[in-house]
């Protein structure tokens, strides 16, 4: 088993790339936390055409988190709703 966590810095003009899945042992999925450390900005969780509008992307509030599994080759990216909050980003290879 293999855990990561990175902090991540996001802006409201572009898509961040968050992570990226790497499988587990035999293809599991790669288990996803994303903890959104900021006390006042949404930020947006979703693929490369994510927005701050919440029309393409999972809003994660202030303080929220989202958990989720990540498969083969699948990416993950976000965008927040002003500024440049920072979120922690944790991934557990089974």
């Amino acid at each position: 088993m293999a855990f990561t966590s990175t902090a991540v810095a996001t802006n409201s003009s572009t898509a961040t790339l968050v992570v990226q899945a790497i499988n587990g042992q035999g293809g599991a999925p790669a288990n996803l936390l994303i903890y959104n450390k900021d006390a006042s900005i949404t930020v947006y969780l979703g693929a490369a055409d994510v927005d701050n509008a919440g029309v393409r992307g999972i809003p994660i509030p202030a303080g929220g988190t989202y958990s989720g599994n990540l498969y083969s080759n699948e990416k993950m990216y976000l965008m927040s709703a002003s500024g440049t909050p920072s979120v922690i980003v944790q991934l557990n290879r089974v």
